[in-house]
């Protein structure tokens, strides 16, 4: 079975394939976005928890056998809030389980 196709005809299915493309990839990239492991307001779910490397618990004057991780960051990417964690039940893994005291926010 062949299909006799004008230039047209292919330049058309080819551009209709393209914008196929591109909103597929939209979606796909839009998804990954907004999973980031960044707390919003409606309450999103951490994918990745992140802990603070040896030198930022340095500047904040934690030890450095402590660990912690970050629940958020200033578009710098300074912490602006962290968690110690004493063991892994600890760790945050959806924005529903914190509850912000004083030891937690680093101005």
């Amino acid at each position: 079975m062949k299909i006799n196709l004008t230039k047209k005809e292919k330049i058309i299915i080819l551009a209709l394939l393209g914008v196929l493309l591109i909103i597929s990839a939209s979606l796909f990239f839009m998804r990954k976005k907004a999973a980031v492991s960044q707390i919003n307001s409606g309450g999103s779910t951490i994918l990745k928890p992140v802990f603070l490397d040896n030198a930022e618990k340095t500047d904040l004057n934690i030890k450095t056998a402590t660990k912690v991780q970050v629940i958020k960051r200033s578009p710098e990417g300074k912490v602006m809030l962290y968690k110690v964690i004493n063991n892994d039940n600890d760790i945050v893994t959806d924005s529903t389980q914190l509850t912000p005291t004083p030891t937690h926010v680093k101005n």
